[in-house]
């Protein structure tokens, strides 16, 4: 007689039956591989029950609130808060939106994904609000107002040849600066709050973190002398005797804002509405005059003489090109634009010192509406998949001077019904177009910097129909900003725009190509802690195919390199890892680890110091670079020994697993078909992987300690991920917290692989104990069955015994009266029965058998 201790495993299909380990399981439910032992599962703690499916638990160290949705209605709830531990029920619409499929917060802010929009809500005042659009168009514009001339007047009483070059004897030579008399002016005209030089202005919106969105283009303004705003004059008397005058003319700046409809959707996000300017000087200490170079005489020869010179020289449209440093010098708190705002800028105190004022050094465009998915990571957003609708840019009217004299040129208003610019833009899957128009509206003339809010754009056609039905166009070529993310075009004279040739076509508005650009290779990164703000050096392209998901992980690649690369995306080509930069450099490089694609980004879950996730191999795991598999033991056939058409099908073990209600755990469906459709989530307390496919009606374990798969026999519909806690949603909606489980004993069964024993030959088992502890409460009830076959196939009962086993230690089975090569053993429970599982212990004896043939 020999004796064996089969040790009891996990679920292994990869293997023929020949070839497998004593032990391992056809199949495993409900029961948990712990300190050596089987146990049954509990059921988890139910903590709530909600109206519709929970798809979100937004919480922070003041609240807990659980987010749910009802896919028929489209209506977004806030179902329940916890208070001292329990959930209280609310039951109040936040959103109502067709297709939501995914939603993060940042801080307060929930960050809601649909098939066709990105929107937010803000959890405030114990109330969730919609944020009103902030991509919205801002209507305002500004105006210059001449304040009258300043002058100066200088007398040399030096006579002389006016050509002549002087000593230096304080006369005036070839390369004399500005007199300090004209600089002492210039001040004081500051003082007053006057501008002298043009300044480019622009309306942003400042958002609560103090980031900014802008909300105009650049706006050339220029007081109504413009450029002529300095001039120096010298008159040379008949007599000889000359003298000197300055002209200094200054402006104040006038704004008017359009009252904003949506202002309480807006005060919680947008706090005010903020102007800056970038002041682009006409004169400054390296600037020179020269008499005999710079100055022209502007009357008749031989009556007295006038020469002239204007500041600056030929180089304000290259300053006007280069200017881009914006200084704040109003704020208008957004709670006051629920009217019409009309006021002139006081620049009193703003002109002493601009660059001691806030600089708009973070300023974006936000040209989002949609992604296919996003992360959050180190209080960033990172979106995938993003949609960008191009804007149609400025309208016509946004470029409209709107005043009669701009840069010492009278302009006539006239009506124009109606105009349009349409903007050619380079993108990676070529050229679109986009359009703006304008209609009755009152035109100055067009504002000489021309402008659009990306600078991919190359060319701008502008074209207008006037009252009497004359139409005009003009193409102008763009150029990108070295500093600012336009492309724009300033017109050489800096006068309003020249239309001379009027057209004989008939006024029409172009066709336009689609708008919207994917981005499937790209990640956006939001600014920390504000998830409206995606800066254009945020923007990281990983290979070139589609980005299906992403996950961090925190543990070192190799040795000494911690955090290299912590965040791995999963795209169409296989799995990058982005390197964390350093300063304002969110990610450095983008480097293949594996070749491995994801065939379902839903099952894309961070674990202890891992990723894992499903391809159509299985479920792997990624940490540091290394790429393995977890579910090798599952890669084969499943016998389903409850399958009547099946060589398997046992009759007597089927009817056992019904008794006990687990019949619907048995499928003929392989595993790798069970997870293409499945998401991973993951059980910190029990380091437990659970592949869940939400059509089924069980659903697979995998023990990271042990390296062993099993099953639980629950219908799960909904997978709630709230660190460190796991909640599964069932049909009606019920909700268990996974890592509490405080409920009843689960039935439980296992089924084992064919056992050998010693080999192929015949056995013939003398007895056999189920090693453990068993204490069935109530009327659970307990069961112990060996089946024997010859061929490894077709199995019969040859023992069994069922019952209630109080506090009793092991359960045996006796002889078995007839040798066989295989056998199966098996053992389950109702639930209720407590139960630790050990092992199972054969002694048998090897039988020679004669064929006879």
């Amino acid at each position: 007689m020999e004796s064996k201790r089969i040790p009891l495993k996990g679920i292994v299909r990869n293997t023929s039956t020949q070839l497998s380990e004593d032990g391992e399981m056809i199949d495993v439910i409900n029961l948990r591989n712990k300190y050596g032992k089987l146990q049954p599962i509990k059921d988890a703690e139910k903590v709530y029950q909600s109206q519709y499916p929970i798809v979100y638990i937004h919480k922070s160290l003041d609240y807990e609130n659980w987010i749910s949705y009802d896919s028929n209605t489209g209506n977004l709830y806030w179902e329940a808060k916890k208070e001292n531990d329990i959930l209280v029920p609310v039951n109040k619409v936040v959103y109502l939106k067709d297709s939501i499929f995914e939603i993060r917060s940042i801080g307060n802010i929930l960050i809601i994904l649909s098939e066709n929009d990105l929107s937010y809500s803000l959890f405030t005042d114990n109330t969730y609000n919609i944020i009103g659009d902030i991509n919205q168009k801002l209507s305002a514009y500004a105006t210059t107002e001449n304040s009258g001339d300043y002058s100066v007047y200088i007398n040399s009483g030096l006579k002389g040849t006016f050509k002549k070059s002087y000593g230096e004897d304080g006369t005036l030579g070839d390369d004399t600066p500005v007199n300090q008399t004209v600089h002492k002016m210039l001040s004081e005209i500051r003082e007053e709050g006057l501008l002298t030089n043009p300044v480019l202005l622009t309306f942003t919106f400042k958002l609560y973190d103090g980031s900014y969105l802008i909300k105009s283009q650049p706006i050339l303004l220029m007081g109504e002398c413009g450029k002529r705003s300095i001039i120096a004059n010298v008159f040379i008397d008949p007599s000889g005797s000359w003298y000197h005058n300055f002209y200094i003319s200054g402006y104040n700046i006038k704004l008017h804002i359009d009252k904003i409809l949506n202002v309480e959707e807006l005060k919680d996000i947008v706090s005010s509405v903020d102007i800056f300017i970038s002041e682009i000087q006409l004169y400054d200490n390296f600037d020179k005059y020269s008499i005999g170079k710079y100055f022209t005489t502007v009357t008749e020869a031989g009556r007295n003489d006038v020469y002239e010179t204007v500041f600056p020289f030929d180089d304000l449209k290259e300053r006007i090109e280069t200017s881009s440093n914006f200084y704040k010098v109003d704020s208008i708190d957004i709670e006051d634009l629920n009217e019409d705002i009309d006021k002139t800028l006081d620049l009193k105190k703003a002109l002493e010192d601009l660059t001691v004022l806030p600089s708009l050094e973070e300023s974006q465009f936000s040209n989002i509406v949609s992604a296919k998915g996003s992360y959050i990571y180190n209080d960033k957003i990172h979106i995938w998949g993003s949609e960008e609708v191009f804007p149609s840019g400025y309208t016509p009217n946004d470029f409209n001077i709107k005043q009669q004299v701009y840069n010492y040129n009278q302009v006539f208003p006239k009506t124009r019904l109606k105009a349009y610019i349409l903007t050619y833009i380079k993108t990676d899957i070529g050229d679109i177009t986009v359009l703006s128009k304008s209609e009755n509206f009152i035109s100055y003339g067009f504002n000489p910097y021309l402008s659009y809010p990306d600078s991919r754009a190359y060319k701008m056609e502008i074209a207008f129909e006037t009252e009497s039905g004359t139409v005009y166009k003009n193409t102008y070529d763009l150029k990108p900003h070295d500093f600012l993310n336009i492309a724009f075009f300033v017109y050489r004279t800096l006068q309003p725009l020249d239309f001379l040739d009027s057209q004989e076509d008939p006024f029409q508005y172009p066709e336009t190509s689609d708008k919207r650009i994917k981005n499937n290779s790209k990640i956006k990164v939001s600014s920390i802690n504000n998830p409206f703000v995606f800066p254009s050096e945020q923007t990281y392209t990983v290979g070139s195919g589609d980005i299906l998901g992403m996950a961090s992980v925190t543990a070192a690649l190799s040795q000494g390199q911690f955090g290299q690369f912590p965040l791995y995306v999963f795209t169409t080509e296989g799995i990058w890892a982005l390197q964390v930069g350093t300063g304002e450099v969110v990610y450095t490089t983008a480097n293949p680890v594996s070749r491995d694609v994801c065939n379902n980004p839903d099952s894309i879950t961070p674990i202890d110091n891992a990723v894992i996730f499903t391809t159509e191999k299985g479920v792997n795991i990624i940490s540091g670079s290394s790429v393995k598999s977890l579910s090798d033991d599952l890669d084969g056939e499943t016998i389903n020994i409850s399958n009547e058409s099946s060589v398997y099908f046992i009759q007597n073990l089927t009817e056992a697993i019904a008794s006990i209600g687990l019949q619907s755990s048995f499928k003929n469906e392989l595993f790798k078909d069970y997870i293409r459709t499945a998401r991973l989530a993951y059980n910190y307390n029990e380091g437990e992987i659970y592949a869940i496919n939400t059509t089924k009606s069980y659903y697979y374990c995998y023990s990271i300690a042990n390296k062993e798969w099993s099953k639980r026999s629950d219908a799960i519909k909904g997978i709630i991920e709230s660190y460190p806690n796991l909640y599964l949603q069932n049909d009606d909606n019920e909700i268990f917290k996974v890592n509490s489980e405080n409920g009843n004993l689960k039935q439980w069964m296992f089924i084992s692989r064919p056992v050998k024993l010693t080999g192929i030959q015949h056995k013939r088992i003398i007895r056999s104990f189920l090693r453990g502890l068993y204490n069935s409460t109530n009327s659970s009830k307990i069961g112990f069955s060996i089946f024997g076959s010859f061929d490894g196939e077709s199995f019969e009962l040859v023992n069994s015994v069922q019952g209630i086993a109080k506090n009793q230690r092991d359960i045996s089975l006796g002889r078995v009266l007839r040798p066989y090569t295989y056998f199966i053993f098996a053992a389950y429970a109702s639930s209720g029965t407590e139960s630790e599982i050990s092992a199972i212990d054969v002694m048998f004896e090897q039988v020679k058998r004669t064929l006879v043939i």
